[in-house]
């Protein structure tokens, strides 16, 4: 959480799924400090499932963008995020949340 609570100007990440609330919450507070949010998440994730009240509460959040691939074609895989102008792809973990489960959760 710590790379998502320092930034300062922007954060842009693209995700197959993100489920993570400590994640999420980190973002919406990124967002509450004027920090610009752009979301990519794949499309099928969201279509199987009611998304959770903070992810609702992420997405209404000003300064947040949440795209979605619609599910034509492969899925949209992809595990990367920017902060601040800093690359990083492939994705590190960045949460320990338990519910990762060994899992890469951005």
């Amino acid at each position: 959480m710590a790379l998502i609570d320092g930034a300062e100007r922007e954060i842009d990440m693209a995700a197959y799924v993100l489920t993570d609330w400590p994640v999420m919450q980190a973002l919406t507070r990124a967002a509450d400090r004027g920090v610009h949010i752009r979301i990519y998440l794949d499309g099928t994730q969201l279509a199987e499932r009611e998304p959770a009240k903070v992810f609702r509460d992420l997405a209404e959040t000003p300064g947040v963008e949440i795209k979605i691939k619609h599910e034509t074609g492969a899925p949209m895989h992809l595990k990367s995020y920017q902060i601040d102008g800093a690359s990083c792809a492939p994705a590190p973990r960045i949460s320990q949340h338990p519910a990762s489960s060994g899992r890469i959760m951005i």
